[in-house]
């Protein structure tokens, strides 16, 4: 069955089949008095801009168990609770556009529990992740600024990878995501050079991770100052690492970027 009710602005309730499979494009675009949207279980496909416009709602329910396909524009507003199934939370929190509402509840009216955001280490050449929320699954990404294509003769290698992960359980909310920066910071006596195929660097790992303002280096040698800027070169804070760690708390903001000098190895982070 299809539905086809755009710019009906007195549509205040809709009640759809329980049947059905798919809502078409612009379907109930502009009808700007509906407050609540029920979907039924049934629904594959929620085409673009199928409730664009719907400026009224007041929450969204959708009962499948499976997160329909839907677009960015099949919503107009987002700042709204969206109601989905114990059991398949995790599902809409990973699936767009659905983890673009505001709020995520179950159908019994509770917001789920949300994971403990995960840490992040690192010990001879293992990164390790915990959470205080048991029975977690992890999901983790790395990337390296060096994996690039180039068309230059010489190349400056970075040698980092910026490590994100969160936490996911059955029935809980997924954690916010952690953000780690892993690079290699060169030692004295330097060492380098490429023998038998291999490259050999002597240089120590170091973790950089940040959370809320404050940024933890971990693995320098004892002694060493750790030092952090913002993007215009001014500095602000420094402290000397201790038992491998050094803590700086400073004002920069969630995305802005940080320059972390360590020793004489400057690194830039974006803060989270």
């Amino acid at each position: 069955m299809r539905y086809k009710y755009s710019l009906c602005w007195r549509l205040k309730t809709l009640t759809l089949s329980e049947n059905l499979k798919m809502i078409k494009v612009s379907a109930f675009s502009g009808c700007s008095s509906l407050t609540e949207l029920v979907i039924p279980a049934t629904v594959e496909l929620i085409y673009t801009k199928a409730f664009e416009g719907c400026n009224a709602l007041k929450s969204v329910t959708c009962l499948a168990t499976t997160p329909p396909t839907a677009f960015d524009q099949t919503f107009s507003k987002y700042d709204i609770p969206l109601i989905v199934p114990t059991e398949a939370i995790n599902d809409y929190q990973a699936t767009s556009p659905w983890n673009k509402f505001a709020e995520l509840k179950t159908l019994s009216g509770d917001e789920p529990k949300k994971c403990a955001t995960p840490t992040i280490s690192y010990h001879n050449g293992k990164l390790t992740f915990g959470c205080e929320t048991e029975g977690v699954e992890y999901r983790s990404s790395i990337t390296d600024t060096d994996i690039n294509d180039y068309t230059t003769q010489e190349i400056n290698l970075s040698v980092t990878y910026t490590i994100k992960v969160y936490a996911m359980k059955s029935g809980c909310q997924n954690s916010d995501v952690a953000t780690g920066t892993l690079c290699w910071i060169d030692v004295d006596p330097r060492k380098e050079g490429i023998t038998d195929g291999v490259a050999q660097v002597k240089a120590m790992p170091v973790l950089i991770k940040s959370h809320r303002g404050q940024l933890t280096v971990e693995g320098a040698a004892d002694d060493t100052t750790v030092s952090v800027y913002n993007a215009a070169g001014m500095e602000q804070g420094s402290a000397m690492s201790k038992n491998g760690q050094a803590t700086i708390s400073t004002s920069l903001n969630a995305g802005s970027v940080a320059i972390v000098k360590i020793g004489k190895r400057a690194v830039k982070v974006v803060m989270r």
